[in-house]
């Protein structure tokens, strides 16, 4: 989680120049997909 928020931090200026850092919630979900097994 620290290294996601310090990339999106360094990256703010590039993608939204005068957004103010401290204004920034990053949020992360994370999915997983599994196949279900048919029963035999």
């Amino acid at each position: 989680m620290a290294k996601i928020s310090a990339m999106a931090l360094d990256l703010l200026p590039d993608n939204h120049p005068g957004i103010d850092p401290a204004s920034v919630f990053v949020q992360v979900t994370a999915l997983r997909e599994t196949e279900s097994l048919a029963a035999s």
